[in-house]
């Protein structure tokens, strides 16, 4: 039975090449400006298109999939094989900005994803396979993946991605721009405060329950009340610009099934506030559901949420007296980076798998839930801490679930004795129900730099 799958997979070996900015002048869109060319190749099973009630070409030519899905297309053909429609698309300095197939400069490098998430039962249709090589045109920087034998990079500038159209895919490539993105030596233009909001509607001072179309919350607007749940719902973001404050007046702050934007400065943070129970649900298979958080004040509540779905990313933020723990299982990524937690829940994970990023965070004090970390990866992909602070003394910091692991070397403790650390973990040296011990080996003599002091 079909649950859900991403109507195109592609055929063959489609090969995309990447550039920088083509030219830098006043209308250069921040964050858009990367270019395709090349070829892609992608198809759909005739007996899946038939169950989703697509029974000939030109049923699938005006599809809003299909729609969708040649936006970036300067030409296409669409024919049939006896079992496929398929779509030959020829990219000629292409913008790729589809929500789940993009790439963009930011921070004058080349940020490209690609993500496909499947469930579906195996056997009840052909999908064929996945193929597609990228070259970027500077050397690539890293790569992200939520199943590293998806994608294997072939050479300094180039990857190739191959699987099952049936595999979830959630793929990031972090490339330098090369040549011919140098922004700086083609324009005097100071955009380090513009922001692009073209494509979005303002939010209203007072707001609550389904947003309909891409939405921003601006600071010449701020503040903001919410007095009812805001619905995101898959395919649509909201942005909040920095320096923005909204209040809560719902139980449950926002409903998250697509994009979540909020990108604050270090001296323009964003703030929530009114102590919802819940700041964000992404409760059920929300698996493409992202929540960005940037330079973000969490000021009081119940929890941060519960029964996390899709990918986490916060970032320079501070969870101050959010006093519930936080329930976070089979995350798509899960990225917390230069944070303060202070007087506040911690976080029960179970990533199965997923990938786990917790670095440079500074955990102040007691948690209200007895740990800070609860859970732990499997042997292949186990949880990775490094370069955090957990300050104070007398109270559990880390606990391993019954057969979890979890990496936690290359820490500050406050101390390098490692009889003391170990006072302050839960593993298999404290009950038999433990099946490991956290590695908690190399500690730092001295709080890092990156890290927050309060």
């Amino acid at each position: 039975m079909i649950k859900r799958i991403l109507i195109l997979s592609f055929f063959g070996l489609s090969s995309i090449f990447l550039t920088g900015c083509l030219e830098a002048d006043a209308n250069i869109k921040l964050g858009q400006d990367a270019r395709a060319n090349g070829k892609l190749i992608y198809s759909i099973d005739k007996s899946f298109a038939e169950f989703i009630g697509i029974t000939s070409l030109n049923d699938l030519k005006s599809s809003p999939d299909q729609i969708s899905a040649t936006t970036a297309c300067k030409g296409y053909r669409l024919y049939e094989s006896a079992s496929s429609y398929i779509t030959d698309c020829t990219l000629n300095n292409s913008q790729l900005l589809d929500e789940d197939f993009s790439a963009k400069i930011v921070d004058n490098q080349i940020v490209f994803r690609f993500r496909s998430i499947s469930e579906t039962d195996s056997g009840d249709f052909s999908f064929g396979s996945n193929k597609i090589r990228v070259t970027f045109p500077g050397n690539i920087k890293a790569i992200q993946a939520n199943n590293s034998s998806l994608v294997r990079q072939i050479n300094k500038k180039t990857i190739q991605i191959s699987g099952l159209a049936t595999d979830s895919y959630d793929i990031t490539v972090y490339a330098s721009c090369g040549k011919k993105c140098e922004i700086s030596k083609n324009t005097s233009i100071d955009n380090s405060n513009v922001i692009d909001n073209s494509g979005y509607v303002k939010a209203k001072k007072t707001i609550g329950g389904m947003v309909r179309q891409n939405t921003v919350f601006t600071k010449a607007n701020s503040p903001y009340t919410i007095n009812k749940t805001l619905e995101i719902p898959r395919g649509i973001t909201v942005k909040v610009e920095p320096g923005v404050t909204i209040n809560s007046k719902a139980s449950t702050m926002f409903k998250v099934q697509g994009d979540l934007l909020m990108q604050g400065k270090a001296d323009q943070r964003i703030n929530l506030n009114g102590k919802p129970q819940t700041f964000f649900n992404t409760k059920g298979k929300n698996w493409n559901a992202s929540i960005n958080l940037d330079y973000v004040n969490l000021n009081g509540g119940g929890e941060i949420t519960f029964l996390t779905r899709g990918g986490w990313k916060i970032t320079n933020s501070r969870i101050i007296g959010v006093k519930n723990y936080w329930y976070a299982v089979s995350p798509r990524e899960f990225f917390l980076k230069g944070n303060v937690f202070k007087n506040s829940g911690g976080i029960d994970l179970s990533a199965n798998g997923n990938i786990v990023t917790i670095q440079n965070n500074l955990f102040d004090g007691k948690s209200t839930t007895g740990y800070w970390l609860k859970g732990g990866g499997n042997g292949i992909s186990p949880y990775v801490l490094a370069n955090n602070v957990f300050k104070g003394d007398g109270f559990n910091v880390l606990q391993v679930s019954s057969g979890g692991f979890i990496v936690a070397s290359g820490n500050y403790w406050g101390t390098t004795n490692l009889k003391k650390i170990e006072d302050k973990v839960l593993d298999a040296a404290d009950s038999t129900k433990y099946r490991t011990k956290i590695d908690i080996s190399n500690p730092l003599e001295n709080h890092p730099a990156e890290v927050p002091k309060k």
